[in-house]
């Protein structure tokens, strides 16, 4: 489960406990405190998170029209973790 503090108008706390996944602009992740290795893993998501390249490619060619085309990252936190987010831009998949 994910949940979602306000830390200033910049950025946010995001804390997780057990597995989930967060989309992410690219470069926005600022910092991650978690106990042992590391347990967040990123991956750039090249059409979207849909998960269908029909959707994925309408999606894509709108956002390059109405110049919103940004960046993407899946991150993929495994275990408790306390992670520093810039707010610019984030989904939660549950």
């Amino acid at each position: 489960m994910i949940t979602f503090e306000t830390v200033n108008e910049l950025t946010l706390k995001v804390t997780c406990t057990g597995s989930d996944v967060l989309f992410t602009k690219a470069g926005a992740f600022i910092a991650g405190e978690n106990a042992g290795g590391k347990n967040y893993k990123f991956e750039k998501v090249l059409l979207g998170p849909q998960n269908n390249i029909g959707q994925a490619l309408l999606g894509q060619l709108a956002r390059r029209v109405t110049g919103e085309n940004l960046p993407l990252m899946k991150v993929t936190l495994n275990g408790d973790s306390v992670t520093q987010i810039m707010v610019s831009m984030l989904w939660s998949i549950t």
